[in-house]
C-alpha cells in the first residue's frame, strides 16, 4: 500500500523521540534508586555508564536486523509487491538486487537528482538507473532525462528500469541514445525469477527477454 514519504520520516521521529525519552526516564529512575541504596556518586556515574552501553548495543542490533529483514523483504518481493510500492521504495528494492548482482550502489537525493536514481559501481564502470515505478507504459521522458544526466555522472551506461512497459517511442529512442531498458519482464526474470508472468502482461510489453537494449 502507498504512503507519503515525509508521513513515514514523521512516524520513525517519533518513535526515536518516544525511545529517547523512556532512555532518559529509564536512566533517571535507576540514578534515583541507586541513590536510595546507598551507592557512591563514582559508582552510580560506573553502573549508568555499563547499563547505557549495554542499551547502546541492544538498539544497533535491533536496527541491524530490521535492516536485514528489510533486505530480505525486497529479495523475495513478488511483482504484486513490487507495484504496490512507493516510487522511493522501488529504488531501495532495485539497490538491493543490484547489489546481490555484484554493483556498489548509491541512491540520489530525492530532490535535485539530474536525471538519476541509482548510482551503480562495478568493474570500474559506472551506469546511472533511473527507477520508473509505473501503472503505465514509461514514456520518452524518462530516456530524455537519464541521457542528460550521463555527462554529470560521467557514466559509462545508462538504464531506465521500470516494473511495467515501455513505448514504442522510448524504445526507438534508448536505441539511438544507447540506453538500456529493463521492464517488468526483466525484473520477473532477473529479480523475482519464481513469479509467473501472468498472460495478458506477457502480451503487453517490450518483449525484453533479459538486461537488453530494445
Amino acid at each position: 500500500m502507498k504512503y507519503f514519504e515525509y508521513k513515514k520520516y514523521g512516524v520513525k521521529l517519533k518513535i526515536y523521540k518516544l525511545i529517547a525519552g523512556a532512555l532518559f526516564v529509564g536512566l533517571l529512575y535507576l540514578y534515583i534508586k541507586l541513590s536510595q541504596m546507598g551507592y557512591t556518586f563514582s559508582q552510580m556515574i560506573r553502573f549508568i555508564y555499563a547499563f547505557s552501553i549495554v542499551v547502546i548495543v541492544i538498539c544497533l542490533g535491533i536496527r541491524f536486523g530490521a535492516k536485514a529483514i528489510k533486505r530480505r523483504r525486497y529479495l523475495n518481493s513478488p511483482l504484486a509487491a513490487v507495484d504496490a510500492m512507493s516510487g522511493k521504495d522501488f529504488e531501495k528494492y532495485l539497490k538491493v538486487h543490484f547489489q546481490r548482482l555484484g554493483y556498489k550502489v548509491k541512491l540520489t537525493a530525492d530532490t535535485g537528482d539530474f536525471g538519476a536514481d541509482l548510482v551503480c559501481v562495478k568493474d570500474n564502470e559506472t551506469t546511472i538507473v533511473q527507477a520508473k515505478r509505473y501503472k503505465k507504459q514509461v514514456g520518452i521522458e524518462a530516456i530524455q532525462q537519464i541521457a542528460a544526466a550521463k555527462a554529470y555522472y560521467k557514466a559509462d551506461k545508462l538504464m531506465v528500469v521500470t516494473n511495467s512497459f515501455f513505448t514504442s517511442a522510448a524504445k526507438e529512442l534508448a536505441r539511438s541514445n544507447n540506453v538500456e531498458l529493463w521492464d517488468r519482464k526483466s525484473i520477473n526474470k532477473l529479480f523475482v525469477k519464481k513469479d509467473k508472468m501472468p498472460e495478458d502482461n506477457q502480451n503487453s510489453g517490450s518483449g525484453i527477454k533479459k538486461a537488453e537494449i530494445v
